[in-house]
């Protein structure tokens, strides 16, 4: 998962707990548990409010810097548990124990779950004295909303914040799935929309013109190309290529593939990644590019290839997913639009040979 597929998944996931109301079911199950939780993104920017929070860390958090320090320090043992990929318990400055869960997708964390605000051990009046003065609370105050802090076993910890998590990591594979349907619905349509572009005319030229259009619209890049290869049929020139078109804002830049892509194209049948450099370069700075194959009966007969995302952003494996799906619609219009100008110039040859024998 690239850094745009992920910032997408976090946005889904943001409005889908919003949607399931999970603040609400976060406040009940503070209630029953009596924990104070909250669900943060991996950086550890809250995706809730810290819901049922103790007497102790009330007092604490009504003064500027102590809601600064806490919240600081909740950042941070979120960000480590979805670093490390593992559960952290650690301790708050105010004595409490907190265990952060990290929730992965696709092996990679896109949230984290925080419950605490119990003590293991009671806090020292040494330690609540000291607090006071760098907060300029009332020490007795605090010694009594210290008292207040219910004191749990480790394990009684462990097993309460569980719960939590297991609620919340079935909401977020509820938005994960949601949003995977989402985008095969999408998919789908754009299939449909890009097959009747290609299939609604009959020369090559104009297939690969509309294919490269609907192409950068959908993946958001700024060039591309379709080479065709010469038939499977012709063993003597198989390698040859004919570019059918091309799209590029820009004359400095090569859109065209070199042949070694292609001839890797051609060999593994697969995508390939490569930098589209400068035009009479091939080293410096170059431009993230992916080459498809195009295949009609499992022969590839052709290349398509698009560069130049916004801010140089690669391109993902489900984007090469994508444009190889749409390699096998293309490959099918371009190989129909070359029958058929086949057939047309077979049929001026006979008209020509016709009127030959006429004469």
């Amino acid at each position: 998962m690239n850094a745009e597929e992920k910032g997408d998944l976090e946005v889904a996931l943001q409005q889908f707990l919003a949607v399931a109301r999970l603040e609400r079911l976060q406040e009940q199950i503070g209630i029953v548990t009596s924990l104070a939780t909250q669900v943060t993104d991996p950086e550890g920017q809250p995706l809730t409010t810290l819901s049922n929070p103790c007497a102790l860390c009330r007092l604490v958090n009504s003064t500027p810097r102590g809601q600064a320090r806490c919240e600081a320090w909740r950042r941070q043992l979120a960000r480590k548990a979805a670093t490390r990929g593992e559960r952290q318990l650690a301790t708050c400055p105010l004595g409490l124990a907190y265990l952060a869960i990290p929730i992965q997708n696709e092996g990679q964390a896109v949230a984290v779950v925080l419950g605490g605000n119990v003590a293991l051990t009671p806090p020292t009046e040494a330690h609540l004295n000291r607090l006071a003065e760098e907060l300029e609370l009332d020490p007795a105050e605090l010694l009594a909303a210290a008292r207040a802090v219910p004191v749990w076993t480790e394990e009684r910890l462990r097993q309460a914040v569980e719960l939590f998590y297991v609620l919340v990591e079935s909401l977020i594979r509820l938005a994960a799935s949601r949003q995977e349907l989402q985008r095969h619905a999408e998919e789908l349509a754009a299939l449909l929309e890009f097959s009747r572009t290609v299939s609604s005319t009959l020369r090559v030229s104009e297939v690969a013109q509309r294919a490269l259009e609907a192409v950068l619209r959908l993946t958001r890049a700024t060039s591309g190309s379709v080479i065709m290869l010469a038939p499977q049929a012709d063993a003597a020139c198989n390698t040859q290529t004919q570019v059918a078109g091309s799209l590029e804002p820009s004359s400095e830049w090569r859109v065209i593939p070199d042949g070694e892509v292609v001839a890797a194209v051609k060999r593994e049948a697969r995508a390939v990644h490569f930098e589209s450099h400068l035009e009479g370069q091939s080293t410096g700075e170059g431009r993230p590019a992916v080459s498809v194959p195009l295949k009609v009966g499992g022969h590839v007969t052709g290349v398509l290839t698009v560069a130049g995302k916004p801010e140089a952003a690669p391109f993902s494996r489900e984007e090469a997913r994508l444009l190889t799906v749409l390699g096998t619609s293309l490959a099918l219009a371009l190989e129909n639009a070359r029958l058929y100008q086949g057939l047309e110039r077979k049929a001026a040859m006979l008209e020509q040979l016709n009127e030959i024998g006429q004469v």
